[in-house]
């Protein structure tokens, strides 16, 4: 073995790492779950849901005021938040991501990792048939725009 071929095998494992770490636990409850928790607990105007280091993480507002907030995947209980940098407010008439998430649940989205506000549409990193895809979504009638497999 040659110096390029066990560097790019260090490489590989260490992103093969670095992926597995941003798996759902096999007990997590879906997306929608964890977006009625938030809900549940007053926070608005959603823009952003991202599974990350073993955590949800969701950028919306509390009382006017931008927030991050972490929710445990399994149980759905808040963990914390924390001020976070202003987002867009999400305008009138445009599918919430409670709503978004909802409808991809139902159209068969095993696994949504990441969901996010574009200004223009919803995007979203979700499993189908065991295939990691990307989604546009159109934010006034949830018509998935665009469907490609996610490198």
């Amino acid at each position: 073995m040659n110096r390029y071929t066990t560097s790019l095998g260090i490489v590989a494992l260490l992103l093969g790492t670095a992926m597995a770490h941003e798996r759902l636990p096999m007990n997590a409850k879906p997306l929608s779950a964890i977006l009625e928790a938030a809900e549940q607990a007053k926070i608005t105007d959603i823009t952003e849901v991202s599974f990350d280091d073993g955590v949800w993480e969701i950028e919306g507002f509390q009382n006017g005021q931008a927030l991050e907030f972490h929710f445990n995947p399994v149980t759905g209980a808040l963990l914390s938040s924390h001020s976070d940098t202003n987002h867009r407010l999400i305008g009138d008439g445009i599918l919430s991501a409670l709503a978004v998430a909802r409808q991809l649940e139902k159209g068969g989205f095993q696994t949504i990792t990441e969901l996010e506000w574009e200004g223009t549409f919803w995007s979203a990193d979700v499993t189908f048939e065991g295939q990691p895809r990307e989604l546009q979504i159109d934010p006034r009638t949830g018509v998935i725009l665009s469907n490609r497999v996610d490198h």
